[in-house]
């Protein structure tokens, strides 16, 4: 209870700032969300992985027709595979990148629904907001824990004990 009105006191104090705050972590996810370069990448690999498939295909008929030797066939089989491999691998790397950035955006796409043009202060805790806005949270002590936002930012907060 005492983090969760910790951090309902941590957000209304940044509510209060006229949303310069909320501007300014907008701004720090979409740098590192940075779509494009990722997409355009994806999409060279696939053209390379087309054409590395290509090239295959026409090794493989070369060796049908008995136009070349076993030897060269096996050579060249094995360095375009290892082509394709490495093309594949590099192409999953990048759709998980894409996918992490896609996760991304809906969280900052939903914090500006949910805050929006309304700078209102939280009267009760609100969980997916928390989650959203908060990748993890760090005890320092029993009275003090840090607030680590997606974007990086750190903040610090009081625990206070519940008033009776």
């Amino acid at each position: 209870m005492e983090l969760k009105e910790a951090f309902i006191r941590l957000y209304n104090d940044m509510v209060k700032d006229k949303g310069s705050f909320f501007r300014g972590f907008y701004n720090n996810v979409e740098k590192v969300i940075g779509k494009n370069s990722v997409s355009t990448d994806i999409e060279k690999l696939t053209s390379d992985i087309n054409t590395f498939e290509n090239d295959l295909s026409e090794l493989i008929q070369l060796k049908i027709r008995h136009q070349i030797d076993d030897s060269f066939y096996n050579k060249e089989y094995k360095r375009i595979r290892a082509e394709l491999d490495t093309l594949s691998e590099k192409k999953e790397s990048l759709r998980e990148v894409n996918l992490n950035q896609n996760k991304m955006q809906e969280k900052l796409d939903y914090i500006k629904k949910i805050i929006g043009g309304n700078t209102e202060p939280l009267q009760e805790f609100d969980d997916k907001l928390f989650k959203t806005l908060v990748e993890k949270v760090l005890v320092k002590d029993a009275k003090h824990v840090v607030f680590v936002f997606e974007d990086g930012l750190e903040f610090e907060a009081v625990l206070e004990k519940a008033k009776k």
